[in-house]
């Protein structure tokens, strides 16, 4: 396949089958994607992959703290503190695309709390990869990490 027919067939999944990944596959796509170019060889990043037990622990606790409204501090600022056009827009379009898709009506705020409670399952997929970087780095290494990212 080449790339380019790659990146127009890319998805986001949020639905996963119950079925078990080897550990020699997860392995394989890491070995591949840390050839992703990073300034000066630094290769910034850093992988835990979780699954059965530990998985099933981790995302208990997640979804246990959202549905408290416990809200951790992040390491960096996403999104911004104020949306313009035309990002305001297109999230907007997204957000309204997916709960049409999932039949989730405006006013059905469980629905939607049920929904975004779904991310800190991952999704139900069966293994969940959790990406990390040291906080001294910088700029540059964020977009080390989104190449090496991207090349999963």
């Amino acid at each position: 396949m080449k790339v380019a027919d790659a990146l127009r067939m890319r998805k986001s999944t949020r639905a996963f089958l119950d079925k078990a990944v080897s550990v020699e596959k997860i392995q394989r796509i890491l070995n591949v994607a840390r050839f992703a170019p990073s300034g000066v060889n630094t290769q910034p990043w850093q992988v835990a992959v979780v699954t059965g037990n530990k998985k099933r622990q981790v995302t208990e606790s997640l979804e246990n703290a959202f549905r408290s409204g416990i809200k951790g501090k992040m390491d960096y600022q996403y999104y911004p503190q104020k949306w313009k056009e035309p990002y305001k827009g297109r999230r907007k379009a997204c957000g309204l695309q997916l709960y049409t898709t999932l039949e989730i009506a405006r006013q059905d705020k469980e629905k939607q709390i049920n929904q975004w409670a779904a991310n800190y399952r991952a999704f139900d997929a069966p293994v969940m990869l959790f990406f990390f970087m040291e906080p001294i780095m910088m700029t540059g290494s964020f977009l080390d990490y989104g190449m090496f990212l991207q090349s999963l």
